[in-house]
């Protein structure tokens, strides 16, 4: 579960688990992560660990992601998330959600 939010401009991040039936996921082999976002009216955004890597940390703590978005994102609202992961097992990217709710706050 997210709770929090992100707020334009600010440091404030949403931190979380990966599961895969009820387990956390061990993100240590993950090597990059996209995070797209939409919502109703807003505009999209597109967010890569390869070209905006202090929006993604898994390294820290490799059974928690944390994201931090505030200067990657202009527009408060309710956004969904689709989250791909890659790894060696897979190159090409593994969606690993399509609903991963992002607020952002003004």
């Amino acid at each position: 579960m997210i709770t929090g939010a992100i707020y334009i401009g600010r440091d404030n991040s949403l931190d979380f688990h990966l599961t895969e039936d009820g387990e956390v996921v061990d993100l240590a082999p993950v090597s990059r992560m996209t995070l797209d976002l939409r919502g109703r009216g807003l505009p999209s955004v597109a967010i890569d660990s390869d070209q905006q890597p202090q929006a993604f940390d898994w390294q820290s703590d490799a059974t928690r992601l944390k994201l931090k978005l505030g200067a990657h994102v202009n527009q408060p609202g309710e956004y969904l998330g689709r989250l791909t992961v890659f790894s060696l097992d897979h190159p090409h990217g593994l969606v690993w959600t399509e609903a991963l709710p992002v607020p952002v706050r003004a």
